[in-house]
């Protein structure tokens, strides 16, 4: 088979650019279609639980005016505008829907694709200790925000780059951009998360005297901390769903159905001040109690979370599970797929499934587990990888 990498990030953004005055034309931001109130969104006929469905899908009354995006139509744009349109092309035209079996980004294709941006992290702070120094934590901490954001970047830039080339769940849609409201937000909230979670690490696991180390047991331990992860997670997660004054602080991140890479931080203050911190806090916590990491263990786990929040929210069509959780799980038919998380935006509002963003772990425990439509191993070519060419007949 011919092996062809995705287009690369200045390719895309290459035709990002030439299709600006199409996008202008033709965009769709937002495809729901709201052609009835919440009221009489089924007959009467219709089974108790397809109402239910229905009715949770179009609650949002504002929905399509909070998702209303034209900034990226004008070359005047702001700092933040300029900042997320490097970050993720908002002119790109829609991909054409796919059909055939899906492509494989296997748990070792991934590892394969970070195992190279690791070497930074370790090779530096080695390096200096070689030399007789030591990093104190504000300079550990300014180091690792600014490889976290590089690591991130690149994250966006592999997912928009598989979507350009394989297309999306749910391809008749057109995947969200960032809404004109949050635009600022958006472009500030990347920083604040990458210095946030490092400080997190910074002030509870990284000891400047420390020498610079993985251990044997690091892939047990990257495990158990993204579990743990997941379960604070998971709580607060499934919470926010079925309490209401708590379902407030999570509703500004349902407004998207079809979200983009970039919308996995799309979220109300207090939804972040939950995700950014107080979750891994309290896995942090736990692990340093039961199974210490070293600060290189700790930061290397950082890398692989974001890379599953970034993928989970770009909705590119392809079997992508979770690196860290997906092997062991997978015989008990928990491991966590990309379509998962971007079913519980495109089927979920505040009724929904898939609560994990690590795994599937808690849902299959607490039966919360959700369905998947393509996602199947009959719907699977493992001989294909991401990075093959695409085959004929997966165009319409």
């Amino acid at each position: 088979m011919t092996i062809e990498s995705p287009p690369s990030y200045a390719e895309v953004m290459s035709v990002a650019g030439d299709s600006r005055a199409d996008a202008t034309k033709n965009s769709n931001t937002l495809d729901h279609k709201i052609s009835q109130p919440a009221a009489a969104a089924a007959p009467v006929s219709a089974p108790a639980e397809k109402r239910i469905w229905q009715q949770e899908i179009i609650e949002p009354k504002q929905l399509v005016g909070n998702m209303k995006s034209t900034w990226w139509r004008t070359p005047d744009r702001t700092i933040g505008e300029h900042l997320l349109s490097r970050l993720q092309p908002h002119t790109m035209p829609q991909v054409g829907p796919r059909k055939g079996k899906l492509p494989n980004f296997s748990p070792t294709s991934q590892f394969k694709w970070m195992a190279p941006r690791f070497i930074l992290p370790l090779l530096v702070p080695y390096v200096i200790q070689r030399l007789g120094l030591r990093m104190p934590r504000w300079a550990m901490l300014v180091f690792s925000t600014v490889d976290w954001l590089r690591f991130a970047r690149d994250v966006v830039h592999l997912f928009v780059r598989l979507g350009s080339k394989w297309g999306y769940f749910d391809g008749t849609k057109a995947r969200d951009k960032v809404p004109d409201s949050a635009v600022e937000h958006m472009a500030l909230i990347y920083p604040v998360v990458a210095i946030a979670r490092m400080i997190i690490g910074v002030y509870m696991v990284y000891k400047p005297r420390e020498p610079v180390r993985i251990t044997a047991l690091f892939p047990v331990k990257a495990f158990l901390y993204s579990i743990a992860l997941d379960g604070f997670f998971y709580l607060y997660h499934r919470s926010c769903h079925e309490v209401d004054w708590l379902w407030k602080i999570h509703s500004t991140h349902h407004l998207t159905k079809h979200p983009s890479p970039v919308l996995s931080l799309l979220a109300d203050e207090g939804q972040e001040l939950i995700e950014i911190l107080l979750c891994p806090i309290g896995a942090t916590y736990i692990m340093q109690k039961l199974m210490p990491m070293t600060y290189q263990e700790w930061y290397l786990t950082q890398l692989t979370v974001v890379f599953n929040e970034i993928a989970g929210h770009s909705g590119v069509r392809a079997n992508v599970e979770a690196a860290v959780t997906a092997i062991p799980l997978r015989p008990f038919g928990a491991e966590l797929a990309l379509e998962d998380h971007d079913m519980h935006h495109r089927r979920g509002w505040k009724k929904s499934t898939n609560y994990g963003k690590q795994s599937r772990f808690w849902d299959k425990l607490l039966g919360t587990k959700g369905v998947r439509i393509e996602c199947v191993p009959e719907n699977i070519d493992y001989n294909l990888t991401v990075w093959d060419e695409v085959p004929p007949e997966q165009d319409l």
